[in-house]
């Protein structure tokens, strides 16, 4: 019995992001009616990643002339005005539509696999959507990330956020830079492979 070879993403793909799709939505809908709060809405308080800030910390240690510093804080603001709120949510949800839309990509090249064959060329242009927005997605994510988390920690602090591009709190998705890249190889890879074979099909 030859196996599927679109297993095991086939099956766990729509499952995954119908899963993930709805513990949003009924995330928003407790949001709207003020039963929880997500992506920093629903709450007076906003709170936000700040990585790659050193600053130094006192704790007890075994031995003299050893410093400790953190690389990153959690900054939280009671009673945040709604630019702060505005800004949090911006960062909370890159994430999780970078996810969504990486998944739902995923799905309907699984989709035109399954209808097609997996070797055809809207396979192949199907996969290779996928890698540039995961490239581009990740990117793009990053930098408005970063902006945002800049304004925030200057809206709260005196430290030198680096406004406008927050390019101090960037922080590169390199696995999901390597798995976009690698699915634009194999789209590449899987088109010279579908175009050889349509020219000994002609040649037959």
């Amino acid at each position: 019995m030859v196996r599927n070879p679109l297993e095991p993403l086939r099956s766990i793909t729509r499952p995954v992001f119908i899963l993930v799709l709805a513990c949003y939505a009924f995330g928003a809908f407790y949001t709207v009616i003020g039963q929880a709060n997500i992506f920093g809405l629903g709450s007076s308080t906003a709170c936000v990643d700040a990585p790659n800030v050193a600053y130094p910390m006192t704790v007890t240690l075994p031995g003299r002339g050893v410093s400790v510093y953190s690389t990153g804080a959690t900054l939280c603001v009671e009673r945040a005005d709604a630019g702060q709120h505005a800004l949090a949510a911006v960062i909370g949800i890159l994430g999780p539509a970078l996810f969504l839309g990486a998944l739902f990509l995923l799905y309907r090249m699984l989709r035109e696999a399954e209808r097609a064959g997996v070797f055809g060329d809207r396979v192949a242009g199907r996969l290779r959507t996928l890698g540039a927005f995961l490239v581009l997605g990740s990117l793009v994510a990053m930098v408005i990330k970063g902006s945002a988390t800049a304004y925030f920690v200057a809206s709260v602090s005196a430290v030198d956020s680096g406004r406008p591009f927050g390019v101090t709190f960037w922080q590169w998705p390199l696995p999901t830079l390597l798995a976009g890249l690698g699915a634009l190889t194999f789209a590449r890879i899987m088109r010279v492979g579908s175009r050889m074979r349509a020219d000994l099909d002609g040649t037959v």
